[in-house]
């Protein structure tokens, strides 16, 4: 069995970074923004990750394909998804 990721920095199409840490449970962006979470949501159709915190929805974001593919191989290892 692999080890799973703490940290992940995704690339966004314009070209910013969203860093997701496991270890705590944020999201954050290149301009400020942070998001606590303890479960994401994808949606395949448009490669859109859901923050969901306390069973509410807090935040999203889009990535580039092939890291949105990426972080939902982590955050399935970290039974992350609902």
């Amino acid at each position: 069995m692999t080890q799973a990721i703490k940290n992940l920095s995704l690339e966004t199409a314009l070209n910013t970074k969203i860093r997701v840490s496991f270890d705590n449970g944020i999201a954050s962006s290149d301009g400020g923004i942070a998001v606590y979470f303890d479960a994401l949501l994808f949606n395949d159709d448009i490669e859109v990750i859901y923050l969901v915190r306390g069973g509410e929805f807090c935040g999203s974001f889009q990535v580039l394909p092939q890291e949105y593919l990426k972080l939902k191989e982590e955050a399935k290892a970290l039974n992350l998804i609902t």
